[in-house]
């Protein structure tokens, strides 16, 4: 593996893992590289700042996200919320770091930055929209909605399994959608 991707990848763990330990605001550039056992000038070789890192890491995240939805013959609403709800159970530490630090966001930026696409890969009837402009609405709709049902599942540490939070979501969606007499 090259030098310069084994740097990244140290101080990534390091960040982390200095994350588990102090607020996100107190770890210093100084402190990530003295984790990862590496100087500064490795970090700024590679880096801006440590928000960078978070930013990277999503993108990868992200990536792999993607990867997996490709995989899947057909993507409806509610394989895109099983696979969504999977994903992130399997990084529950990262995604758990990020809320107790209140850096969240990151996520959503994440999602907003790949949406497009993202798009690209549904499928069906249930994603047919009349404009460009109401898809946009729509699909920044979902994703609020399902960014902040991560938040509250990871705030009650991940009570429910990825399953039943497929099941809440699409009784959720079943619900808010359907029109009560």
């Amino acid at each position: 593996m090259k030098q310069s991707i084994r740097s990244k990848q140290e101080l990534t763990k390091a960040l982390l893992q200095l994350m588990d330990e102090k607020n996100f605001s107190k770890i210093t550039v100084k402190d990530i590289a003295e984790q990862a056992l590496l100087d500064r000038r490795t970090f700024y070789r590679h880096y801006k700042s440590k928000e960078e890192i978070i930013s990277r890491y999503c993108d990868d995240l992200c990536e792999s996200y993607i990867k997996r939805l490709e995989k899947e013959p057909v993507i409806d609403m509610r394989k895109i919320v099983q696979l969504y709800f999977s994903f992130w159970y399997e990084h529950q530490p990262f995604v758990s770091c990020l809320v107790k630090n209140k850096l969240q966001l990151f996520i959503l930026k994440m999602y907003d930055k790949y949406l497009p696409e993202i798009r690209t890969l549904y499928s069906g009837e249930t994603f047919s929209f009349e404009s460009m402009k109401i898809q946009k609405y729509a699909l920044a709709f979902n994703l609020g909605g399902l960014f902040n049902a991560l938040i509250v599942w990871v705030e009650n540490d991940f009570r429910e399994t990825p399953e039943e939070m497929e099941e809440v979501m699409m009784a959720a969606f079943k619900t808010m959608f359907v029109p009560h007499h």
